[in-house]
């Protein structure tokens, strides 16, 4: 075994990690992530994961022939990435003339840190009209021409009825100082956050430690891995009553389109504001602490979350909600979840019958008295949650009250689905 890299004191024991901890780390981050992949890819419409499948390669090659081409300015390479002959085949299926560049081409230095997807795609909450978020991580300096190259793959996808949205993001500025509600994206980011190529977070590689410790440890893990395999997007830290705020209002104001979704992501800032831990850690630890197990679905332990925090709060009716709030966006549109998995586990254990299950699912065959009861769950879910908000002391003025008034009348005229 590898010498000891660092002993750490925390304040529930010494953690110390070794050469052998960190590579058996990486595996299970790997397989983890291969696994959230394939089945991302399986749920995908075909022409949707064969758009997935081929992005690394579109952002590797900057090339005239392939999609989302914008000029030979743009951004290419990205770190740690190979091709292969079935790679290179993939992608010319979009590009049937492209013909991979020279081998001059890969020993030139990589300007793309690494690519990821994130959201509900690939996870039990995913469905065919699920959309498709990519991180494209990369220095700022590159971004305005990384931006136009996204900008043309994105509006290509779309014309093939893939929704992809990119963002260009760059870890060594993205922390706290500069971003004031970066933690909250960044939690978001690590349990829902999905390896294309490139860069591992480093934060993957190390245990769930106080925040504080965390440049410490990335000092000492970054002198055993090998150069550049690995990207510092920070820590999860401790979020501030102003964060869970504006995330809350945020919400409630996206809530009209997708109101279980919204109430599902308050009610998780809620469990956060009385003290219970970043979902994100769990997750990492579900992940680290299996090997070569089934995939851990973070939606899935979204659900164990809400449920561990209302029934520590006694709160029964509202975990009453919460559950078919996380069932009806779990199979609404979802006919491909089966009857096998954690989602009906859940079902069976909170008592809902396969009857059950069914009729959430489709609500068009609802009755009139079934539509104005569920209505007013709803309602009375986002005035609580509006109440969550104000007492978590807001602005006296500015955006976020303005939001925050706007949502209250909407919430008072019962019109919230």
């Amino acid at each position: 075994m590898a010498p000891s890299l660092h002993t750490f004191t925390t304040e529930a024991s010494f953690v110390a990690l070794d050469g052998d901890t960190l590579k058996l780390r990486e595996q299970r981050f790997r397989y983890q992530h291969r696994l959230r992949l394939i089945q991302a890819q399986s749920r995908l419409p075909a022409t949707a994961s064969r758009v997935l499948t081929a992005l690394p390669l579109l952002l590797h090659f900057n090339h005239p022939a392939l999609p989302g081409y914008a000029g030979h300015q743009s951004p290419a390479g990205i770190h740690r990435f190979s091709t292969s002959p079935a790679a290179i085949k993939h992608i010319q299926h979009f590009a049937p003339g492209f013909a991979p560049p020279s081998s001059a081409f890969e020993a030139r230095q990589p300007q793309i840190d690494a690519v990821y997807f994130m959201g509900s795609v690939g996870s039990v909450a995913q469905t065919r009209a699920s959309d498709i978020d990519i991180w494209v991580c990369l220095p700022a300096q590159h971004h305005a021409h990384m931006e136009q190259k996204l900008s043309v793959i994105s509006r290509w996808a779309k014309g093939l009825g893939v929704d992809l949205q990119c963002f260009c993001v760059d870890a060594s500025i993205s922390t706290p100082r500069d971003k004031p509600f970066w933690r909250l994206l960044l939690d978001e980011f690590y349990r829902t956050g999905c390896w294309l190529a490139g860069k591992i977070p480093l934060w993957w590689l190390m245990p769930n430690i106080p925040d504080e410790q965390h440049t410490a440890w990335a000092t000492a893990v970054q002198e055993f891995m090998p150069l550049n395999s690995t990207i510092d997007f920070g820590p999860v830290a401790e979020f501030t009553s102003l964060e869970l705020y504006a995330a809350t209002i945020e919400e409630l104001a996206r809530a009209i389109h997708n109101p279980y979704k919204a109430l599902l992501k308050i009610a998780l800032l809620e469990s956060y504001a009385n003290g219970m831990p970043s979902l994100s850690a769990h997750y990492k630890s579900e992940v680290l602490q299996r090997a070569n197990a089934p995939l851990v679905d973070s939606y899935v332990l979204l659900a164990e979350q809400l449920e561990q925090f209302f029934s520590r709060f006694s709160i029964p009716l509202r975990r009453d909600f919460m559950r078919r709030a996380w069932l009806t966006k779990t199979t609404r549109a979802n006919a491909r979840l089966g009857l096998n998995g954690a989602w009906w586990a859940f079902a069976q254990r909170w008592g809902y019958s396969r009857q059950q299950v069914e009729h959430l699912r489709w609500p068009a065959q609802w009755s009139l008295a079934e539509l104005v009861d569920e209505n007013h769950r709803v309602i009375a879910a986002f005035a609580h949650a509006l109440s969550f908000a104000t007492s978590l002391k807001p602005p006296a003025s500015g955006r976020l009250r303005s939001v925050a008034w706007a949502t209250a009348c909407k919430i008072a005229s019962g019109t919230v689905i």
